[in-house]
């Protein structure tokens, strides 16, 4: 985690605190946040970054272009949902290591440190 560049794209303003605050802690560099789908992928296409921790429902908005865009980018991420697995149709979000809300800050790291393992664009494998 340590000197990680990392972006979040969560619509709830104290999921998104909490996210920054944990990663910060744990040496991680929050580069930028955004609360909607085009503002993520705004941030994502004008912010380097080495991770992303994206909402995959954000206010009514399914996060799948932002989720392409990072795959185009090979930049890995997190997807995080207050879903249950089994609503989640997209292979690709399904391929990554999702997190079930709510999750604790062990079950993060854990996850970010998976994806960033993870060969480029294995979620579109």
């Amino acid at each position: 985690m340590e000197l990680m560049r990392l972006v979040i794209v969560e619509d709830d303003v104290a999921i998104r605190n909490l996210l920054a605050d944990v990663l910060k802690q744990k040496g991680g560099t929050i580069v930028g946040t955004a609360n909607n789908l085009l503002d993520g992928m705004a941030l994502v296409k004008e912010t380097p970054c080495d991770c992303a921790v994206v909402d995959i429902d954000l206010a009514g908005d399914q996060a799948l272009p932002l989720i392409e865009l990072l795959e185009e980018l090979s930049i890995p991420f997190v997807p995080i949902t207050g879903l249950t697995l089994a609503n989640i149709d997209s292979p690709r979000i399904r391929a990554m290591p999702l997190l079930i809300k709510p999750f604790d800050s062990h079950d993060l790291l854990d996850a970010i440190a998976r994806a960033c393992q993870m060969p480029p664009n294995a979620a579109s494998s």
